[in-house]
């Protein structure tokens, strides 16, 4: 038994006659006979009575009718709401996000909701340059900071670069120079980002140091970038932080400085991972962030 015998079944129902009940259905009159036939020796009983030219329904058809229509509905409604949760499904977009993502972050975010209105993104952040764990909720998207350079692929793209600079007091005295070394910090005090397992950037920032001849004086290590940048503006230290993700707003209680004699960088990629089954959404957020324009990253 199938759904197109249960529906010709009902179809012959809904009209005066079988010849007007094939026409209904787009199908010969021989062939909705047979259909009805394989559908009443499948159930071992017959559905209607025959006097002549004249067909009509039994009680075991009316019976058999009832329970046919509700088998229907129920699968329809089955239909509609599967499909509608596959196009909700679609129209859904998980992204975790390892980074700062401040500025550049709302902005690529603000114009892909403008050209995608109907797209539903949920927003996972684990920390300060550090991965999800584990037991982390599974994701479609990866946005992550790598000072290491990875090939793109299909499912893989880089994003921008970004150099890691210096940042100071407003009231340093070396607030007013273009920019500095590192060397000329070794009297300061420092406050980093906290130094987790998988914490590549803190890795390069210790080298920085190590490289310049002086171990920092460090007074507090926070997992939270804005954290450590309200330290900065409090006048109680410097940092060493990624130029673009690092730093969403200019403010007069901090300076930006590049460093000359020690110069480190990191790119920023977006990955759909392998076990991931991507979404419409996330397969369209994957290529604007493929042609986000320039101002996204602009560094000053």
């Amino acid at each position: 038994m199938d759904f197109r015998q249960l529906s010709y079944f009902l179809a012959i129902l809904d009209y005066p006659s079988m010849s007007k009940a094939a026409e209904a259905l787009h199908i010969s009159q021989p062939a909705l006979s047979s259909t009805i036939k394989s559908l009443e020796k499948e159930l071992g009983f017959s559905l209607f009575e025959h006097s002549g030219n004249h067909l009509a329904v039994n009680e075991n058809g009316l019976y058999f009718a009832s329970r046919a229509r509700k088998a229907l509905e129920t699968i329809h409604d089955a239909q509609t709401t599967i499909s509608k949760g596959i196009a909700l499904r679609e129209q859904t977009l998980s992204c975790n996000i390892t980074i700062p993502f401040g500025k550049m972050g709302k902005e690529i975010f603000k114009h892909f909701h403008l050209e995608h209105p109907e797209a539903r993104i949920t927003i996972h952040q684990a920390g300060l340059d550090y991965p999800l764990s584990s037991n982390a909720p599974s994701v479609d998207l990866e946005i992550f900071g790598s000072t290491e350079r990875l090939d793109e692929n299909e499912r893989l793209i880089k994003i921008c670069s970004e150099r890691f600079v210096a940042v100071l007091p407003a009231t340093h005295k070396l607030a007013d120079y273009p920019s500095i070394k590192l060397w000329d910090l070794r009297n300061d005090f420092f406050i980093l980002g906290k130094a987790f397992k998988n914490n590549k950037m803190r890795n390069v920032i210790d080298e920085m140091f190590e490289q310049a001849g002086f171990k920092p004086k460090i007074v507090g290590v926070l997992p939270i970038a804005n954290d450590i940048l309200q330290m900065v503006k409090a006048g109680i230290c410097c940092t060493i932080a990624a130029e673009i993700t690092w730093l969403d707003e200019e403010s007069r209680e901090f300076v930006v400085k590049p460093i000359e004699d020690i110069q480190r960088s990191r790119t920023i990629y977006a990955r759909i991972p392998d076990e991931a089954t991507p979404s419409q959404a996330t397969w369209e957020f994957f290529e604007f962030l493929k042609s986000v324009k320039p101002r996204f990253f602009d560094t000053k």
